[in-house]
Protein backbone atom coordinates (compact mmCIF):
# COMPACT_ATOMS: atom_id res chain seq x y z
CA UNK A 1 0.00 0.00 0.00
CA UNK A 2 1.12 3.54 -0.84
CA UNK A 3 1.96 5.93 2.13
CA UNK A 4 1.50 9.78 1.47
CA UNK A 5 4.71 9.99 0.83
CA UNK A 6 4.95 8.11 -2.23
CA UNK A 7 1.67 9.62 -3.59
CA UNK A 8 3.18 13.24 -3.22
CA UNK A 9 6.36 12.02 -5.00
CA UNK A 10 3.83 10.46 -7.94
CA UNK A 11 1.89 13.93 -7.78
CA UNK A 12 5.60 15.56 -8.41
CA UNK A 13 6.41 13.00 -11.57
CA UNK A 14 2.97 13.84 -13.05
CA UNK A 15 2.84 17.70 -12.39
CA UNK A 16 6.71 17.50 -14.33
CA UNK A 17 5.66 15.17 -16.73
CA UNK A 18 2.64 17.47 -17.78
CA UNK A 19 4.66 20.49 -17.66
CA UNK A 20 6.77 18.52 -20.08
CA UNK A 21 3.76 17.51 -22.81
CA UNK A 22 2.85 21.35 -22.27
CA UNK A 23 6.21 22.77 -23.53
CA UNK A 24 5.97 20.53 -26.51
CA UNK A 25 2.24 21.17 -27.16
CA UNK A 26 3.42 24.69 -27.07
CA UNK A 27 6.50 23.55 -29.43
CA UNK A 28 4.06 22.12 -31.65
CA UNK A 29 1.69 25.73 -32.10
CA UNK A 30 4.67 27.60 -33.09
CA UNK A 31 5.85 24.92 -35.22
CA UNK A 32 2.48 24.70 -37.33
CA UNK A 33 2.10 29.09 -37.03
CA UNK A 34 5.03 29.11 -38.61
CA UNK A 35 5.20 26.71 -41.44
CA UNK A 36 1.49 27.01 -42.13
CA UNK A 37 2.45 28.23 -45.53
CA UNK A 38 5.30 25.69 -46.04
CA UNK A 39 3.92 22.61 -44.49
CA UNK A 40 1.70 19.89 -46.93
CA UNK A 41 -1.40 18.77 -46.20
CA UNK A 42 -0.27 15.56 -44.35
CA UNK A 43 2.19 17.54 -41.93
CA UNK A 44 -0.30 20.20 -41.01
CA UNK A 45 -2.92 17.32 -40.27
CA UNK A 46 -0.03 15.14 -38.21
CA UNK A 47 0.93 17.99 -35.87
CA UNK A 48 -2.90 19.19 -35.97
CA UNK A 49 -3.82 15.40 -34.59
CA UNK A 50 -0.47 15.37 -32.38
CA UNK A 51 -1.68 18.98 -30.54
CA UNK A 52 -4.78 17.21 -30.08
CA UNK A 53 -3.36 13.92 -28.54
CA UNK A 54 -1.39 16.18 -26.12
CA UNK A 55 -4.42 18.17 -24.97
CA UNK A 56 -5.78 14.78 -24.03
CA UNK A 57 -3.14 13.56 -22.38
CA UNK A 58 -2.54 16.63 -20.31
CA UNK A 59 -6.36 17.07 -18.86
CA UNK A 60 -5.79 13.67 -17.98
CA UNK A 61 -3.11 14.31 -15.79
CA UNK A 62 -4.82 17.12 -14.80
CA UNK A 63 -7.35 14.66 -13.45
CA UNK A 64 -4.99 12.68 -11.95
CA UNK A 65 -3.09 15.01 -10.03
CA UNK A 66 -6.17 16.54 -8.72
CA UNK A 67 -7.15 13.01 -7.30
CA UNK A 68 -4.15 11.87 -5.76
CA UNK A 69 -4.22 15.49 -4.19
CA UNK A 70 -7.54 14.83 -3.00
CA UNK A 71 -6.33 11.50 -1.08
CA UNK A 72 -3.45 12.74 0.31
CA UNK A 73 -5.23 15.90 2.13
Amino acid sequence: MMNADDIKKGIECMKAQKKSLEEEMIDLKTHLVRGIYDMGSEELIMVANRIAYLEKRIEAGRAKIDLAELIVR
